[in-house]
């Protein structure tokens, strides 16, 4: 175990630890640290490693939102904070939640959390767009973990049943990608930058895509737990993330290999 002193990881011998060398990493970790409360010291070195896992795969920079569910057992507000920025698209939540050191589980009737972020001024372009979340038990039928939705138009990864997801980016139902709905861990969705009319599709180590051309960016916002007033999910939720711009195969795996890493350390990976 290390201990977070002056900025720094330092074990027990008073060694300074990797990767401490990245200050960038610990400007950013810190400023979460103190906006969320967390003094946990095993939290606080997978959060640093985490970001600085980002940075040096090139990740952190296409990220407007990072919400690692991390936090203080029971106290919804220490869980809703943006790691890439906590004075930024704070999370709200809404109807019945549970809080714990292994994430954060909606009841999948009443609540979601809003985040305040639109795709339509958010999101760089149409053909843009990434989000992704890490789920620790099954997921029901007609749901969502991360939604928006108006006008026909979706950011939204929506569990239809057991067998079947409809991903989307800025666009109405995607085509069904075949898988089951309980095989938990980290689910990656993105659109293509060398085919737009792409969405790439991350299941853990599995790749999947399908192909729908982009129509609209949602005006309405991104929730998680639910989109909005529907789609309720009630699937315990150990990390999401929601990007700007889009992301490579390549750095979906990369992305994988991080937060594997931080659920890890967590004692919380699936």
């Amino acid at each position: 175990m290390a201990v977070f002193k002056n900025g720094l990881f330092i074990n027990y011998n008073g060694e300074i630890i990797n990767p401490v060398n990245n200050l960038a990493a610990s400007v950013a970790a810190n400023n979460f640290f103190q906006s969320a409360g967390i003094t946990n010291q095993q939290q606080r070195y997978a959060i640093y490693n985490l970001v600085s896992d980002l940075q040096n795969y090139n990740v952190w920079d296409k990220m407007k939102a990072i919400y690692p569910m991390v936090g203080q057992p029971g106290v919804s507000s220490s869980f809703e904070l943006n790691l890439k920025d906590p004075n930024t698209f704070r999370g709200t939540f809404y109807g019945t939640w549970s809080f714990a050191d292994t994430g954060v589980t909606p009841d999948g009737e009443t609540a979601y959390m809003s985040t305040g972020l639109i795709p339509s001024s958010q999101f760089n372009t149409i053909n843009d767009g990434n989000f992704g979340y890490y789920h620790r038990t099954s997921m029901k039928s007609n749901s969502t973990v991360v939604g928006a939705a108006s006008g026909g138009n979706y950011v939204m990864d929506w569990i239809a049943n057991a067998e079947g997801s409809f991903p989307s980016i800025n666009d109405g139902n995607s085509a069904a990608l075949p898988y089951a709905s309980n095989i938990k861990g980290f689910r990656q969705i993105s659109r293509n930058s060398l085919n737009v009319n792409q969405i790439l599709y991350k299941l853990n180590t599995t790749d999947y895509s399908v192909t729908q051309a982009p129509i609209s960016r949602p005006t309405n916002q991104i929730y998680v737990g639910s989109a909005g007033t529907s789609f309720y999910s009630d699937s315990e939720i150990a990390f999401v993330y929601i990007g700007d711009t889009s992301l490579t195969t390549t750095e979906q795996s990369n992305f994988y290999t991080a937060v594997q890493r931080f659920q890890t350390t967590l004692g919380r990976q699936v």
